[in-house]
């Protein structure tokens, strides 16, 4: 059995996408974790997953929900430089803490947005 890590955007599109993901990975036999910011959504519980947070102090979980409210407030240029800066400081979290959290939790193959795993290894094999 592998222990299998899920990253993508918290955001429901992505986490329902990865949730079908992670439920045919998991029938498969491996244990399988979800990497997030922000606040874990209730549906990745329900579903008996793990979520561990990337954002650290880097980018706490309720400061990341705190943008995104800001956002619903702004349009036009101020609303895309303020998704920018979202961006920025998600990617500034998840390559700064993400490696030693994905470490910490032992995972050894992991999901993206597009698949990635090891050359010759895949979560189902």
């Amino acid at each position: 059995m592998s222990h299998v890590g899920i990253l993508c955007p918290n955001t429901p599109g992505h986490v329902n996408a990865m949730l079908a993901l992670a439920d045919a990975t998991r029938a498969r036999g491996h244990q399988v974790t979800f990497f997030l910011l922000g606040k874990s959504p209730a549906s990745i519980a329900a579903a008996g997953f793990e979520t561990v947070s990337l954002g650290g102090t880097v980018f706490p979980a309720d400061a990341y929900q705190a943008e995104f409210q800001k956002l619903g407030s702004l349009q036009d240029r101020a609303a895309l430089k303020h998704t920018l800066a979202i961006g920025a400081r998600a990617a500034d979290a998840v390559l700064e803490v993400g490696p030693t959290v994905v470490r910490a939790a032992g995972v050894r193959l992991w999901w993206s947005i597009k698949p990635r795993f090891p050359v010759g290894q895949s979560p189902t094999s």
